[in-house]
């Protein structure tokens, strides 16, 4: 099933004049793997969307809507807890992972102001 950043990708390389084979060339990448992106076969790396953009100059606009499909094409995250993750940070990341999809948007909005705090 071919993805939104699936399709965004493929024209955006078909509107640089780029064939699969350039374009997988310069992210080093071999074409049956950018192939499998583009048809929504395999998952997009995080990062993907940004290495794209930075290569091919982009404009904020380009970049934000491939950011977007790259997101929207992501199902599933890994939390690295660490070798010894204690009580609390397990419980939370699990009681987060459980309960994503019924947070509403206002509450993840708040949540994620609390986490760019610590950065």
């Amino acid at each position: 099933m071919i993805t939104e950043f699936g399709k965004i990708l493929r024209k955006l390389r078909i509107d640089k004049g780029l064939k699969l084979f350039n374009m997988a060339e310069a992210l080093g990448k071999s074409s049956a793997w950018l192939s499998y992106i583009e048809t929504g076969r395999q998952k997009v790396p995080m990062g993907l969307a940004d290495e794209i953009a930075d290569l091919y100059s982009l404009s904020a606009d380009e970049r934000g809507m491939l950011n977007e499909a790259a997101a929207k094409s992501i199902k599933a995250f890994k939390f690295n807890l660490g070798k010894n993750p204690s009580k609390i940070r397990y419980n939370t990341a699990y009681a987060l992972a459980r309960n994503f999809e019924k947070i509403d948007d206002k509450t993840l909005a708040e949540f994620m102001k609390l986490l760019e705090e610590k950065d």
